[in-house]
């Protein structure tokens, strides 16, 4: 198969990312750290901190491809409030 998978992007650590992939019957993905489910083609990741994903897709013939993504995580910002004077 000619799996395809979400570009890889920068997000803010510990935000739900919508991870997508395509071209297969059935998909694994690697590790399973912070992901909803990894035996879907389409789970959601909250990282922590950057990680790379490898997606295994597999056709109808048992043949497999693999395909990577990574998330790269940039820090909430801080917010202050200050009481209205």
């Amino acid at each position: 198969p000619n799996v395809i998978v979400t570009p890889s992007q920068t997000v803010c650590s510990n935000v739900t990312t919508q991870l997508s992939s395509a071209g297969a019957i059935s998909y694994s993905w690697s590790p399973a750290t912070y992901l909803s489910n990894p035996n879907i083609s389409n789970p959601t990741a909250s990282a922590s901190s950057d990680i790379t994903y490898t997606v295994t897709g597999t056709d109808i013939n048992n043949c497999s491809a693999t395909a990577q993504t990574t998330l790269t995580m940039v820090p909430l910002p801080t917010v202050t409030a200050q009481p209205v004077s």
